[in-house]
């Protein structure tokens, strides 16, 4: 049965508008069932929103974490040579990237919806 569960989820990589984010929700579909077996099959949508919410979390303490760093850097250098640089974080991109993160984070997670409810529909639970 495993074989055929991951066969139907890989199925799924024929369908959607972006393909980056159809594998994206491929992959993760892969590996929760992997990891969890036919309990996966039982999760609710809340269960997986809490899932994503928890990788997101993380995603953007990641993140966060390396733009104060940077920043930081950029500070030290700043008060060592008493000057301002001229490579600075570009804010917008970053921010744009970010946006672009999230809009593809949600489209990921429709994917997984619906490849989650066609192999609870498959293989009944």
């Amino acid at each position: 049965m495993i074989e055929d569960v991951v066969r139907d989820i890989e199925k799924w990589s024929l369908y959607g508008d972006n393909e980056e984010v159809m594998t994206s929700a491929i992959q993760l579909c892969k590996i929760d069932f992997m990891e969890f077996g036919e309990d996966w099959m039982s999760w609710s949508n809340h269960d997986i929103v809490d899932c994503y919410v928890k990788t997101i979390e993380e995603t953007l303490d990641d993140i966060l974490y390396q733009l104060e760093a940077q920043n930081a850097g950029e500070q030290l250098i700043d008060d060592l040579l008493n000057c301002p640089q001229d490579e600075r974080i570009d804010y917008m991109r970053v921010i744009r990237g970010m946006r672009s993160g999230v809009e593809n984070t949600f489209l990921s997670l429709f994917y997984y919806f619906l490849i989650h409810e066609d192999i609870q529909k498959k293989y009944g639970n």
